[in-house]
């Protein structure tokens, strides 16, 4: 009606400019009056505080007293309470001389004391008094905001502020704030100089400008979505001051403002996604239903079989009011109506023309090696669980191994071959094309999961085409994830211990876990402890448990006696056992152990020579261990007690024999490997790198702490020839070393993959020493032919060899 408001009317009592007549209006409301009046008064006049340019440091230190770490307004204040308290201590000289001495202008001072007088008798007569309590710092600052809305500003970088209406500042550098950091400052000016300074100036919090500008403040709102939580529709709004952004995002209930919008979120984001707050037995029923569904496309690696999202968004909203946007809504919607309506049936949930998988090509157990494992199949390409994975129990993941797994499911199986055959190299792929074919033909021709998976496929396309091929040729193609097993293991509470495709690097990783956690099952069955005589009955190479499982039993070595147990392989079982009958030797015949380890008289040499790899003392130890070891090997399986006292029997009449040949085999062995390995070094500067790094190579692998149990003690013999062969490649290297890198580099290609096969396997097997052997042939016919190969060898040879490990 354009009557003034009651602050208008109060306004306009006021001979002074809005801005400041706004702070004295406000701070009436928030009970600060008193501390504005000296504030609004110090803005009507030019600054009490003087800087002569030849006086400016000390003008500077004497204001310095008088400032405030967060607003220059209460330095106006601090001024205020100073000059009153001189005010009244000193004569009118005397405060004159002060004010001087401090840099403050008297005359400012009385105009400012005169304004303050005026504007408190104007404000007595509208009836306002001053507070009798000292106001705090937000209720003063939030006053004065009142009055410059518009010079706020928010940090942004190297103390540049943006300010409203699209401006930047900077504060002034005589301000008590310059050079601190303050997100959100407001000044009583903002004047351009060489820059764009604000003056006066106090830190804020954003809340004050939201509090105190809520009539020029616009809101925005922006991305709805649905609120589990909430059990809602929210939103996001922005706030805006003259352009400068006081809040970018803040959640808030956005349904009223777009209730169209609202309720189609509701649909799509609650209903067809499942993210509901409460339980309804409709949303479960659904559910049910279309997981149901995705299982049937997981198994069939289909997409094309439950209807999209969006043909689910319409079967509610056909069915839903348009008004309903949140739970609480729904809730009591559904009182008043049977939510069978809800509920959608099979036919509703899938497309026209799909069909059922058939159970078993993809079955939900498989059954190895009498245990039957849960699969459980996920369609999802790119992802790390897509395929299929298989639930393996700890207490059995030693009784596995990764062939096993090849077989995959039914289902799977011709699209692997398939894969398998393009993946072969052109001149094998040409015999076996069209490759679908092909991969049905094997499919086929082979019992599902019988036999080892790849030998089946080598076997099948020898007789299908003649064609020869290798496992390891077969094995060289990169399957994608969903026709490898994705491997999940657990421990007996059904906890997840590692998901992982790598078969052996569980088995690794797990090992000693999951034998633990055999035993555990598995010592009720098989557990002695502590014999120190044969007090067994007669051991059986495996036994069948309850649950189906085969495992091996075997006796182990207890350090001062000897137990029986079970465990989860053959291999392991056996090296057990071959410790435990070592243990039981020593245990029975100890006089003939110490007859070996006083008699046995290793050469000085070949002691200084063992010296460089464990103690001297230690080579007896091991020529007589590896003896035992050798003959027991010899005479296995010593399962009962006939086979073990004849084997004592043995013991007693070759033990000391084949040791002291040992003995006498080793002592030109170890001295001449010390040799050569001391010429090297003192060599070393007329060798390249890669001769030097084989030399050693060589040497490491002739020689090393426990060769004597790994190696074959028949191939010692040859030790002599492979050590005489590298002292003629030494002086030939450095003769010629141009034809010394040409035979290493030939040398290199069946090296190299035998140290990788060498690295990567658990245990030193029979196969790799054997094939140790063959490549010191094979170096004694590249660098030392006058010395003779006693078996032939080639690189061709070689490296079909190495395939076959």
């Amino acid at each position: 009606n354009k009557e003034l408001t009651a602050s208008g009317k109060k306004l306009y009592q006021l001979p002074i400019d809005v801005q400041l007549g706004q702070i004295l209006i406000k701070a009436e409301t928030l009970g600060c009056i008193k501390e504005a009046l000296i504030i609004v008064s110090a803005l009507t006049i030019q600054d009490i505080r003087e800087r002569p340019l030849e006086y400016a440091s000390a003008a500077d230190a004497a204001h310095k007293k008088f400032l405030h770490e967060r607003s220059d307004f209460i330095s106006f204040i601090n001024i205020w309470k100073t000059l009153k308290k001189q005010r009244k201590a000193n004569s009118n000289s005397q405060f004159r001389k002060w004010c001087r001495e401090n840099f403050l202008s008297y005359r400012r001072y009385t105009e400012w004391l005169d304004i303050y007088r005026q504007l408190l008798n104007l404000l007595k007569q509208q009836k306002i008094h001053l507070n009798d309590k000292e106001a705090e710092y937000p209720a003063i600052h939030q006053a004065i905001l009142s009055g410059f809305i518009s010079h706020v500003g928010f940090r942004k970088e190297k103390g540049e502020y943006n300010g409203a209406r699209n401006r930047s500042f900077n504060i002034f550098p005589g301000s008590g704030l310059f050079g601190k950091n303050c997100s959100w400052v407001m000044a009583a000016s903002i004047v351009q100089t060489t820059k764009v300074y604000a003056r006066t100036v106090a830190e804020i919090e954003p809340e004050w400008i939201e509090d105190i500008g809520r009539h020029v403040i616009r809101t925005s709102t922006f991305d709805p979505y649905w609120s589990k939580k909430q059990g809602s529709v929210m939103g996001y709004k922005r706030l805006t001051l003259f352009g400068l952004t006081v809040v970018a995002k803040r959640a808030f209930h956005f349904g009223p403002t777009d209730v169209e919008t609202s309720h189609k979120i509701f649909i799509e984001q609650g209903l067809v996604e499942n993210q509901l707050r409460n339980r309804y037995a409709f949303a479960s029923h659904n559910q049910v239903k279309i997981a149901q569904i995705q299982a049937q496309e997981d198994r069939q690696r289909r997409q094309d079989i439950l209807i999209e999202p969006w043909r689910l968004a319409e079967l509610y909203a056909s069915i839903i009011p348009e008004h309903i946007y949140s739970e609480k809504q729904l809730s009591k919607w559904l009182k008043t109506q049977n939510d069978d309506c809800l509920k959608f049936t099979h036919e509703q949930l899938t497309k026209s023309g799909s069909s059922k998988p058939e159970k078993d090509l993809f079955p939900q157990h498989l059954k190895i090696r009498q245990q039957l494992l849960n699969l459980h199949y996920n369609f999802s390409p790119g992802q790390e669980d897509d395929g299929i994975t298989v639930t393996i129990p700890l207490q059995w993941l030693n009784s596995f191994t990764k062939d096993d797994f090849e077989w995959l499911v039914p289902g799977l199986l011709k699209e692997k071959l398939e894969l398998l055959i393009r993946s072969l190299p052109k001149p094998i792929r040409r015999s076996l094309v069209p490759a679908n074919d092909f991969a049905q033909a094997i499919m086929d021709s082979i019992a599902f999961g019988e036999g080892d998976f790849y030998q089946q496929i080598v076997s099948q396309v020898k007789r299908m085409v003649g064609l020869n091929t290798t496992v390891e040729t077969w094995q060289r193609a990169e399957l994608p994830p969903h026709l490898q097993f994705l491997f999940r293991i657990i421990n007996d509470k059904k906890e997840v211990l590692k998901i992982s495709r790598n078969f052996d690097e569980l088995q690794e990783q797990f090992c000693q876990k999951a034998n633990r956690s055999f035993q555990k099952t598995a010592s009720q069955l098989f557990k002695i402890n502590h014999a120190k005589d044969w007090v067994f009955k007669d051991i059986p190479q495996n036994i069948i448990l309850e649950n189906g499982l085969t495992a091996y039993p075997a006796i182990i070595d207890q350090q001062d006696s000897v137990g029986l147990r079970l465990f989860e392989t053959e291999p392991q079982a056996q090296d057990e056992h071959l410790h435990g009958l070592k243990r039981l030797v020593l245990l029975k015949i100890p006089a003939k152990h110490r007859y070996l380890q006083k008699n046995l008289k290793p050469g000085i040499k070949a002691q200084f020579g063992w010296s460089q790899l464990e103690s001297e003392h230690s080579l007896v130890e091991h020529i007589t261990d590896a003896v035992l070891q050798s003959i027991i090997e010899k005479n296995l399986p010593v399962r009962d007690i006939d086979s073990f006292d004849n084997l004592l029997k043995t013991l007693e009449k070759d033990w000391y024999k084949q040791a002291n040949d040992l003995c006498l085999l080793l002592n030109p062995v170890i001295e001449n490997w010390y040799k050569i390995w001391q010429e090297i070094e003192e060599k070393s500067d007329y060798l390249s790198e890669e001769t030097y790094e084989d030399m050693h190579h060589q040497l490491d692998y002739l020689i090393y702490s426990d060769f004597l149990y790994e190696v074959e003690i028949g191939q010692i013999q040859h030790y002599a020839r492979f050590i005489k062969g590298l002292e003629i490649r030494l002086d030939s290297a450095i003769e010629n070393p141009h034809k010394e890198a040409e035979k290493l580099k030939e040398l290199k290609k069946i090296s190299l993959p035998f140290f990788k096969k060498v690295e990567g396997s658990e245990i030193y097997s029979k196969a790799l020493q054997e094939f140790h052997i063959l490549l010191e042939e094979y170096r004694i016919s590249l660098f030392a032919q006058n010395l003779g190969t006693k078996q032939k060898v080639s690189d061709i040879r070689m490296k079909k060899a190495l395939e076959q490990i």
